[in-house]
């Protein structure tokens, strides 16, 4: 099952990444597929994107807000207002979408 979820997160973040890095104006140094258990992405210092394959096992529009959620941190390195803003910009129901993943 982890083999099936690797291949599904290559197939599907690559795209979805370039997808809103377009939107929103910016270009991670990198994106990398982890198995991660306890957080779904993380964005490092340097810009550099990983994604827990796990995050393959929830609904798309979940999938969708953690892809900006941490494309969101090249731009903003914390969780404040304005990093809400920008995430709320591309994704109006972001807080639906939180939802999905505590599901």
């Amino acid at each position: 099952e982890v083999a099936a979820l690797r291949q599904r997160a290559r197939e599907v973040l690559p795209g979805k990444v370039a997808h809103y890095a377009a939107i929103m104006g910016v270009t991670p140094a990198s994106v990398k597929i982890t198995a991660a258990r306890t957080r779904f992405g993380s964005c490092s210092g340097k810009n550099g994107i990983c994604f827990s394959l796990y995050l393959m096992q929830y609904p798309e529009a979940a999938i969708d807000y953690v892809v900006v959620h941490e494309l969101a941190h090249i731009r903003h390195k914390n969780h404040g207002a304005a990093f809400y803003q920008l995430i709320a910009s591309v994704l109006p129901d972001y807080k639906e979408r939180i939802k999905l993943l505590k599901e």
